[in-house]
């Protein structure tokens, strides 16, 4: 059974808003989206949020009893309200847990358990059921979790014994089989682990390694799907550092946000899939979370004196960025381990902890739009799909080459559109919303339907 969010805009609102055109990008009230007696917490390692399509996925441990539990919240549109929490796992070990979504309905889930065991959880139903558990033999140390959205599945460790290098194992088949660890670096003794993903078969990973308190950080880069490995290259330019977090782009950008002790907090850009990097950027927060549109856009959160999440974008793939805006608001209380992520028609999610009600819940807030809106004068190089004629009675015309999604008034997807004509005659009297292909770049385009 679902339940209503609090705090969640009235539908038409919404409607209205997409309805004003590419411009109507705006943050929705924050929602809290658990109540419980006892703290509930993001990972400290791996992703507790993703979503995909209408369906947003998360996971948090919550503790009952003196004993934390793993449990999984879902939202079947678009985050207007969320299924009751469904418990995944009855045990846990250093907050290192992760959920990721593919293009197939498959939902994916890792937990480190007492004693570094590693379990998986899988669903191929967009999370309306779960499989059984399937625990990996070798144990665990640092586990994450990624899928690049073609039903291959990774999960990226530190072997666990001393000095044992860094490992892949990788799912073809979105999770039903998996295949023996392969060497990702043999490097000894990793820290700040972290690694992303793309469509087509790129993986970067990046980690710190050196003596206590001179550690460097170090990437490495597939892009066969964990195949082989280009050389590890080592991407500080001092010493006393550490990473935070990897973005990669559908395209070659790379972007690696790292910290010095008692310093600044940095991030490097690649614009050749990490084969070479710009100098180092220092930023008002260290980036926690990033996820990338379809218009040139970076999105990002980083947390400010633990006691806000502050949002950034950068219009330019990181080459500049807009000023820190705290998207948490007002209330005292700490904020941490923020969670970013983005759908098809470019909302962003938000999610953070924070402890504003005696215990620590988890918070989330949709920004509409957010992910197709521009810099001040800066010109677009995408634009929204020509429909016509609109209003329309029988069939609607789609020009060029391009290809749309078609959502009713409540975000329902109803229909796929293609080049040239497609047939509307049986579709009920209304508003409709079409978005091009393979993202919004420039926003929905609004289609009206009449038998008049």
């Amino acid at each position: 059974m679902s339940r209503p969010a609090a705090g969640i805009l009235p539908a038409v609102v919404l409607v209205l808003a997409l309805a004003a055109g590419p411009a109507a990008a705006y943050w929705q009230p924050i929602q809290q989206l658990t109540d419980a007696t006892d703290n509930c917490n993001f990972p400290a390692i791996g992703r507790g949020l993703a979503v995909r399509d209408s369906f947003a996925h998360i996971v948090y441990a919550n503790r009952m009893s003196e004993q934390w539990r793993l449990f999984y919240l879902r939202s079947t549109d678009r985050g207007e309200s969320w299924d009751a929490p469904v418990m995944l796992d009855d045990a846990l070990e250093g907050f290192t847990f992760s959920v990721a979504a593919d293009g197939a309905g498959g939902v994916h889930f890792i937990n480190r358990r007492p004693g570094g065991v590693l379990r998986y959880r899988r669903s191929t139903d967009n999370g309306a059921s779960w499989l059984s558990p399937v625990t990996f033999s070798g144990g665990c140390e640092t586990p994450l979790l990624l899928t690049d959205d073609d039903r291959h599945i990774y999960v990226i460790d530190i072997a666990g014994s001393l000095d044992a290098g860094l490992y892949l194992r990788r799912s073809t088949d979105g999770g039903e089989n998996w295949g023996s660890p392969r060497l990702v670096a043999s490097q000894s003794g990793f820290s700040g682990l972290c690694a992303a993903a793309t469509p087509g078969g790129r993986i970067h990973v990046a980690w710190g390694y050196g003596p206590s308190g001179e550690s460097h950080v170090y990437h490495v880069r597939s892009t066969d799907r964990g195949e082989s490995w280009a050389q590890v290259q080592r991407v500080s330019t001092t010493s006393r550092v550490m990473p935070w977090s990897i973005w990669t782009g559908a395209g070659d950008e790379v972007l690696l946000a790292f910290t010095r002790y008692q310093g600044p907090q940095n991030f490097r850009r690649s614009s050749d899939a990490g084969r070479n990097w710009s100098s180092e950027t220092t930023l008002a927060v260290l980036l926690s979370a990033c996820v990338a549109d379809t218009f040139e856009g970076i999105h990002a959160l980083g947390v400010k004196d633990e006691t806000r999440v502050l949002y950034l974008r950068s219009a330019s793939r990181g080459a500049r960025w807009t000023g820190a805006v705290d998207i948490t608001g007002p209330e005292p209380g700490t904020r941490s381990r923020p969670q970013l992520a983005i759908d098809e028609r470019a909302d962003l999610y938000a999610a953070w902890n924070s402890r504003q009600t005696g215990q620590v819940q988890v918070y989330l807030r949709r920004g509409v739009g957010m992910g197709g809106a521009a810099e001040p004068g800066q010109r677009r190089t995408h634009y929204p799909p020509r429909l016509h004629p609109n209003p329309v009675r029988f069939s609607v015309h789609l020009d060029g080459a391009a290809r749309a999604r078609l959502y009713d008034r409540r975000g329902a997807e109803v229909a796929r559109l293609g080049p040239g004509v497609n047939d509307l005659s049986r579709f009920p009297d209304g508003v409709y919303f079409a978005v091009l292909e393979p993202g919004p770049a420039a926003g929905p385009v609004k289609l009206v339907k009449t038998s008049r």
